[in-house]
């Protein structure tokens, strides 16, 4: 190949941004692949957290259930209804879940009804 006025010919030109063009790809190869590994560990924390929070709030709605549970039995046996009031508590709490059970499935359909534009 015919060699430029720096005595550098074109072969070697091409070889050298050949060879500069597979490091640049080798670089932003391993860059994104730790990018990813980053990504990837952050999302790992974040379901974790996730996770946590879930069973945290489940048991503090359950103790919250409990109490309102036995402050209507207590309320209900105040009221002269000392044998039955247990299953009139319970009974209430089961009632007030299923509406708002009713409700959230009313809404689930209604999400699952909406049509997703298709991109």
């Amino acid at each position: 190949m015919a060699n430029g006025e720096h005595g550098v010919s074109t072969g070697d030109l091409i070889q050298q941004l050949r060879d500069e063009v597979l490091l640049l790809i080798r670089q932003e190869r391993a860059f994104l692949k730790a990018e990813v590994n980053e990504k990837v560990e952050q999302g790992k924390q974040a379901v974790t957290y996730g996770v946590a929070l879930a069973v945290v709030g489940y048991l503090a709605f359950v103790f919250i259930l409990v109490t309102a549970t036995l402050g209507m039995i207590a309320g209900l046996r105040v009221a002269g209804l000392e044998t039955q009031a247990p299953w009139i508590a319970t009974s209430i709490m089961a009632l007030i879940l299923l509406a708002v059970s009713g409700f959230l499935m009313s809404k689930l359909r209604d999400v699952a009804k909406r049509k997703v534009p298709k991109v």
